[in-house]
C-alpha cells in the first residue's frame, strides 16, 4: 500500500490537523495525531484508525494493529514524513533449484 494512499485516507478525517503513522512491523503501526482546535483527540484518533483500516480492506489487505503515540511536532527544517516504516525488509529467499 503506497504512503500517498494512506496519507489521503487519513487526512480526509474530519477534525484532523496533522498526523504521523509509523509502521513498526508488517502487522503493527503507531499513529500520532494532532487534532484541529475544538475536536476531541479520542474521536479523531478512532476515526483516523478506522480510515486506515478501511483503505486496507478496500485493497484486500489485512489492516495493521494500530496503537497510539503522543503527538510531537517535527522540526520545520526537515521535510515532514507523515507515513514511514521503522523496520527492515526481510530478504526473500529463493527455493533451491534442481540442477
Amino acid at each position: 500500500l503506497y504512503a500517498d494512499v494512506v496519507k489521503s485516507a487519513i487526512l480526509a478525517v474530519p477534525g484532523l490537523h496533522d498526523f504521523r503513522l509509523v509502521q513498526l512491523t508488517p502487522t503493527q503501526a503507531a499513529l500520532a495525531i494532532d487534532p484541529a482546535p475544538g475536536h476531541s483527540e479520542a474521536t479523531v484518533l478512532a476515526a483516523s484508525s478506522t480510515a486506515l483500516s478501511e483503505v486496507c480492506r478496500q485493497r484486500g489487505l489485512r489492516p495493521p494493529d494500530v496503537s497510539d503515540r503522543p503527538w510531537s511536532p517535527e522540526s520545520l527544517v526537515i521535510k515532514a514524513r507523515r507515513v514511514r516504516r521503522e523496520f527492515a525488509d526481510n530478504p526473500v529467499t529463493k527455493p533451491d533449484q534442481p540442477s
